[in-house]
């Protein structure tokens, strides 16, 4: 059982297409596995199955149970040993920066009526998003999927289907198939829904501390399963604590601490860093400003705290605020008429400590979002859900809410549904399953600000007059059909040999790649083909083709998202076309031959003899003379 790889060109100089990071960057980055699939989900006993994968970003693969121990090859195929029982395959692509893992699983039929597959996508919602159930069975006579105590959802004949639905909450469905000796048997698949988690509040209950002294930590989490605190450093403060709660540190140095809260749907993160001041050192606890923005002149609030301070005033544009107090701690209003700097100083005999607010002053916010958003394209297949991600902003106030806005193409009314926050600005939603159907699907985002009069933008310029649209074709699952032009025997070692076929889809087609390699290697290598009106073609470089055979298979995507995947011949990359390869002789033969000797009778003939030899046999001999001068 030999791994039948990809070979990747010129992998010292550049990375794949879409590769983030130039070269000298990818060992800080994480592995990215782009697939990992197996020729068929379910086989009999005795079969086996070719396993294909492709990843980036990685220095080492392996797949485990022990199929694939490590190669340096990020695309490749390797076929698994003939399989007894079920068995699942785990994809490991690990850099420097970590690993990212993936798995398949392989069913052996041993029984009349078998589930091969059972699962919902997405399995994790926000309330009111929807996913698709998903089953694939063999030998069944019936099959019927349901709500657990609920409603059932489909029951018919139908060995492979999908029916989407859109859980309240968190829901637990079955799948039960008839035909089997042993009776009904039957799958559970749960969805969780729930919101994302929420980080209301982390902070110190001191920013400023002196060395020696200590701090806590105190947050309020809401939504979350699990919290945790790191360090700078990365070491856990905080292990699993509560949702709300506070922690004793006693930093060396200023130091920044992030909590990092979790459930089921998500993560929200917060940092916050304590100040680790010279002992002495006057401190700065409080410094609030409230609003920090102004549409026009006006007061502002201003609430301090300070200790071991001798002194304490408050400047604005280094110029102390007439009726400040001078107090440890209080608060005061501060009228403000234009852009302020406002800086609160506590002062020693030993040590001066600042901390500043920037007030800004201007007219209202008028300005709306920017929505930036890579339309959804391509031909998609019908009955699965659509995820639509936007990267949006302002630079002046923040968000208030975003939506995503969709019909099927045709309908009159637009549906809606909140797009979700993920943080860093980005956001995302997904259009139902139940409402990509042929023949195409409209949608538009919509993002408003949270000025006091909120401004809108919406993506595309002019929605909802103005939509985008994506194609969407019946739940083709046919794989493109390929005839492939069988290149002769006995092709000429180190000369170039082009493979030709004929390629069509009913949704068009994709790409077409040829994987050649030695007959006596374990890895194909892979090149692209061109063509157009079907007829597709592509060489094997000359130095690649060696005696004594040669071997080769065609894959081919169709058009569709996800494609449908065919290949030439049918079980490639365990089987594979093939052409013998002829031994070019380029060794001339060998002549041994003694000199005539000088002082021949002028007017007789002089015989001339060698010995002549050739492994592929000596074809003339020939001597060429002249009378000297």
């Amino acid at each position: 059982m030999g791994i039948l790889g990809v070979a990747a060109l010129g992998l010292a100089g550049c990375g794949p297409a879409d590769a983030p990071l130039p070269p000298d960057k990818l060992p800080e980055t994480f592995p990215v596995i782009d697939s990992f699939t197996a020729s068929a989900a379910a086989v009999r006993p005795g079969e086996s199955v070719a396993l294909s994968w492709r990843v980036r970003n990685a220095t080492e693969v392996s797949i485990n149970p022990g199929l694939v121990p490590s190669t340096a090859q990020l695309e490749g195929a390797v076929q698994t040993p003939a399989l007894q029982a079920s068995v699942t395959y785990t994809l490991v692509a690990k850099s420097a920066a970590g690993d990212t893992q993936r798995s398949v699983v392989i069913t052996v039929v041993t029984g009349k009526a078998e589930i091969v597959r059972f699962e919902a996508d997405p399995a994790v919602l926000e309330p009111g998003q929807s996913t698709t159930l998903y089953w694939e069975t063999t030998g069944a006579s019936g099959v019927q999927v349901s709500q657990v105590g609920g409603a059932e959802l489909y029951a018919g004949q139908d060995g492979s289907g999908s029916v989407a639905v859109t859980p309240t909450g968190s829901t637990t469905y079955r799948i039960t198939v008839e035909g089997d000796d042993a009776g009904p048997k039957t799958q559970d698949a749960q969805v969780l829904v729930g919101a994302q988690p929420r980080v209301l509040r982390f902070e110190p209950e001191e920013a400023q501390i002196t060395e020696g002294q200590g701090t806590n930590l105190i947050w309020q989490v809401e939504g979350a399963e699990r919290v945790e605190i790191r360090d700078g450093a990365g070491t856990m403060i905080v292990d699993g604590g509560p949702a709300n709660g506070q922690q004793r540190v006693t930093p060396a140095a200023t130091t920044t601490y992030t909590l990092i809260g979790t459930n089921m749907v998500g993560t929200a993160q917060q940092s916050t860093t304590v100040t680790v001041l010279p002992p002495g050192s006057p401190r700065i606890l409080r410094f609030e400003v409230t609003p920090q923005a102004l549409t026009g002149p006006g007061d502002v609030q201003v609430s301090w705290g300070t200790a071991d301070a001798d002194t304490v005033d408050l400047t604005a544009d280094g110029v102390s605020v007439p009726n400040f107090p001078r107090t440890p701690s209080g608060n005061l209003s501060v009228a403000v008429l234009q852009d302020t700097l406002l800086m609160l100083v506590a002062e020693n005999d030993q040590e001066r400590t600042t901390e500043m607010v920037m007030v800004t002053v201007g007219a209202p916010d008028t300005t709306p979002p920017v929505i930036m958003h890579t339309a959804v394209g391509g031909v998609l297949r019908a009955g699965q859900a659509v995820r639509v991600e936007a990267t949006i902003v302002d630079a002046e106030t923040p968000i208030g809410t975003a939506s995503l806005f969709y019909r099927q193409a045709g309908q009159a009314n637009f549906q809606s549904v909140a797009l979700v926050d993920e943080g860093s600005d980005r956001y995302s939603a997904s259009i139902p399953a139940a409402v990509v159907m042929p023949n195409a699907v409209e949608y538009y985002i919509q993002a408003n600000d949270s000025a006091a009069s909120p401004n809108t933008a919406r993506d595309p310029a002019g929605a909802p007059a103005n939509v985008h649209r994506f194609m969407v074709q019946p739940d083709d699952q046919v794989p493109p059909t390929i005839t492939v032009t069988p290149v002769a025997a006995d092709q000429p070692e180190g000369t170039a040999v082009t493979v030709s076929a004929q390629v069509s889809d009913s949704t068009g087609v994709g790409s077409v790649q040829l994987y050649y390699k030695r007959a006596s290697d374990a890895l194909f290598t892979s090149v692209t083909m061109s063509g157009s009106g079907g007829s597709f073609s592509a060489s094997i470089p000359a130095q690649a083709v060696l005696p004594p055979a040669m071997e080769y298979y065609l894959e081919a995507s169709d058009t569709i998202l996800p494609p449908n995947v065919g290949r030439s011949p049918a079980t490639a990359p365990a089987d594979a076309h093939s052409f013998s390869v002829v031994a070019v002789d380029r060794t001339p033969p060998v002549v041994t031959h003694t000199a005539v000797a000088n002082g021949q009778v002028e007017g007789t003939a002089v015989t001339v003899s060698a010995q002549v030899t050739d492994d592929s046999g000596v074809g003339a001999v020939t001597v060429f003379y002249k009378a000297r001068g």
